[in-house]
């Protein structure tokens, strides 16, 4: 299905990836630091002096210096980095969906999790970002990585594949990194809960608390681990960054507002549609604590902006960084689905805080579509889970909210403007590098150049 949605909006006519950040960042800046390799044999450069008046190089370091991805390119010398971060970020799309069904497999039916697997696909960044902002989604086969070494950790087994793939997640996007760990923090607690509870154990505080102190020493370890780049990185936003001129009262940031971009249909944010909000009104009302509890955490970071703008390093309100929280949604989505498969929903329930919330959008929202949008997504969804409760249709509700979940995630990638195959970049690459090498052999001189055509690029 991915490379189906791949086919259709490229039309062997584009290549996968925006003409905004995808082509002037994402693709000459690996490219660049590349090249430098080749050049100098320097597989980690310090400073760069070709960039500007010259460069400290941990500036660069969010578009890859260290990423796995990246690196893997530098033994591919004869594949164009257009090409390369094109086939890189559909793989790991790919990748991501196939290891979340693994990952939900082990706890749920084969329905269930093949169905949270397709919603975790459609949800809006997945897609959207694999050929917009790449940094923001193409650790994600890493992040699913953790929590399925969570698992063998929390079952005894070595902690080992969920610090690797801490560290991986760290040196592909270290900006979003810390979402990923908080997600992973959370995903553990939730999982020992289920594990006591299904157990019929009680939950020991004093237990919880050496768990809790081990794998905080296993994920410590590899963020130390990833200090070769985390530090100087620090280093350089420390001593270089800008003053902020947004601000946000208490009110902003600590009344509920899931209208604030909300987690169901932006490209910047969860993007899961009216079904999301469905599956954790589900696990919130829940008999099961740790369905209680991963419903409540999923509506409190979905609502309250005081994490998003602390996970934004307090610079501004952006539902991005709510991206390292969707495999907890797909989570939220397959226990969803495993209720509706028992017919074990209180539906009246459901249907009336669905309401209440598409009342409090309406009331918060300032965009006009939204409301409407939601009111009419979720009355849609309501109707199906009803007829699937009652008269037993329960695949057939689950196929429909997956439909809406990827319409709504085709028409956000298809506003995109896709970069053309024939838009004569590359050419004019090759005429400028002429031009540099000519003047380099008038008469031996240091020249500085600039370029004012395509500049941006």
């Amino acid at each position: 299905s991915v490379l189906t949605v791949v086919m259709v909006l490229t039309k062997d006519e584009f290549f996968y990836g925006s003409s905004l950040d995808w082509n002037v960042q994402h693709i000459v800046v690996p490219d660049h630091l590349r090249q430098i390799f080749y050049n100098t044999g320097v597989l980690f450069p310090q400073f760069d002096p070709d960039i500007g008046g010259g460069q400290n190089m941990y500036f660069l370091a969010y578009y890859g210096d260290m990423s796995p991805v990246i690196l893997f390119s530098y033994l591919l010398p004869w594949v164009s980095m257009r090409t390369y971060i094109e086939c890189a970020a559909v793989i790991s799309v790919i990748a991501s969906v196939c290891l979340v069904y693994r990952w939900l497999r082990q706890k749920c039916s084969f329905t269930s999790a093949m169905f949270a697997a397709l919603m975790f696909e459609f949800a809006v960044p997945l897609i959207f970002h694999s050929h917009r902002q790449i940094m923001f989604v193409i650790y994600m086969p890493f992040l699913v990585l953790a929590f399925i070494g969570a698992d063998r950790y929390l079952r005894g087994k070595s902690p080992l594949l969920m610090m690797i793939s801490i560290v991986f997640v760290i040196f592909t996007s270290f900006y979003f990194s810390v979402g990923g760990i908080i997600a992973l923090a959370f995903y553990l607690l939730i999982e020992y809960v289920k594990i006591r509870e299904e157990s019929g154990l009680k939950i020991g505080t004093s237990e919880m608390l050496k768990k809790a102190l081990r794998a905080a020493c296993a994920v410590t370890v590899s963020i130390m681990t990833a200090g070769v780049l985390l530090i100087p990185e620090l280093a350089a936003i420390r001593g270089n960054r800008c003053a902020n001129n947004a601000s946000y009262s208490l009110y902003d940031l600590l009344i509920p507002n899931p209208a604030e971009g909300g987690p169901f249909y932006g490209s910047s944010t969860m993007g899961m549609t009216a079904a999301f909000a469905v599956a954790v009104i589900v696990c919130m009302i829940s008999r099961k604590h740790w369905q209680r509890f991963l419903g409540i955490l999923l509506a409190v970071i979905s609502c309250e902006n005081i994490f998003v703008y602390a996970l934004n390093g307090n610079m501004y309100l952006d539902g991005k960084v709510m991206i390292p929280f969707l495999p907890l949604a797909a989570y939220a989505f397959a226990a969803f689905s495993e209720k509706l498969r028992r017919h074990d929903l209180n539906f009246p329930a459901v249907a009336v805080l669905s309401a209440a919330l598409c009342v409090l959008v309406f009331v918060q929202s300032e965009e006009s579509w939204m409301p409407k949008m939601l009111a009419i997504d979720t009355s849609f969804t309501l109707v199906m889970v009803a007829l699937s409760q009652y008269s037993g249709g329960r695949n057939g509700a689950l196929t429909v909210m997956v439909l809406i979940a990827a319409l709504v995630s085709f028409s956000a990638s298809s506003d995109d403007s896709f970069v053309s195959k024939y838009d004569g970049l590359d050419d004019d690459l090759k005429i400028e590098t002429s031009l540099a090498e000519y003047a380099r052999t008038i008469d031996g001189s240091l020249y500085r150049t600039g370029n004012l055509y395509n500049s941006a690029y």
